[in-house]
């Protein structure tokens, strides 16, 4: 005798076994959402952490010797000595800097001031690293002082060692130099076509080379060819100067006068001083 079930008995079944299929298609799906939201997860993490390493890297710290006095960085004076950065944003760097060093000579305590020097390097060469180390040979004679500015003995290298290609170029005034405007100086600098230039850094307007002696940033500014005497103060009291401010308005007339000569007169001041 054969044993069926009739329609009745088979829906409770049937509709079992279609609670179970959902519940477990429903169950797939929500392990299938959790590995794409983990997916995503680490995707975003792996996007930020790219975009952290890229930022980090767009600085790169400059590291110099104590022997070297660093001026100006891509056109701009240095203020704070130590450790500096660059922008690897530029497509050259370039560092103006000088050497000192003292030393014992005859008895004698003697100091170096080597010329001004000019470095320029493609950033392309350091992307790969965040440290630079710039290093000057040091100079213990007036002798090797000479043969320093002949031929400066200056490395520029990377944290894992690496020594960095660079042009070099020096940064000279002729004559008498009665304190020296760097950044002028850097701006015309850069507007030539020397080998050291970078023309990025050049300024949009014409900046003046520099004459022998540099102009003080604060000069007088007379109305006729003849300084005019100050005007009588209102004040009945007397204003004492002190010998800096005195020595400060000598300096600014001295300029004054000197850039207002001729080239003949300019030799016959400078030969008095030397002699």
């Amino acid at each position: 005798m054969t044993l069926g079930l009739n329609n009745q008995s088979r829906r409770p079944f049937y509709a079992k076994l279609k609670t179970q299929t959902l519940m477990e298609h429903l169950t797939m799906q929500v392990r299938l959402l959790n590995r794409l939201s983990q997916v995503s997860i680490f995707i975003a993490l792996l996007a930020a952490n790219t975009l952290i390493s890229t930022n980090a890297s767009a600085n790169i710290d400059l590291k110099y010797d104590d022997n070297i006095e660093l001026i100006a960085v891509n056109g701009e004076l240095v203020e704070d000595e130590g450790t500096t950065r660059l922008e690897d944003t530029k497509a050259k760097q370039q560092l103006v800097f000088n050497v000192r060093s003292f030393f014992m000579e005859r008895g004698n305590r003697e100091k170096f001031i080597s010329d001004v020097i000019v470095v320029t390097f493609d950033t392309a060469s350091v992307i790969s690293t965040n440290a630079l180390t710039l290093s000057a040979g040091t100079v213990r004679s007036k002798k090797a002082g000479k043969k320093f500015n002949k031929n400066p003995q200056i490395s520029l290298e990377t944290n894992t060692g690496n020594q960095v290609s660079f042009v070099y170029d020096t940064l000279k005034v002729s004559g008498m130099q009665l304190g020296r405007n760097y950044q002028a100086e850097i701006a015309a600098y850069n507007q030539s076509s020397d080998r050291a230039s970078v023309a990025a850094l050049a300024p949009a307007v014409t900046v003046a080379t520099p004459v022998a002696a540099s102009i003080a940033q604060v000069q007088p500014q007379p109305q006729s060819t003849v300084p005019s005497a100050p005007a009588p103060q209102a004040s009945t009291e007397m204003t004492v100067k002190t010998i800096e401010q005195d020595q400060a308005e000598i300096l600014q007339m001295l300029d004054y006068w000197y850039n207002k000569a001729d080239d003949t007169t300019k030799a016959k001041f400078k030969d008095k001083i030397n002699n």
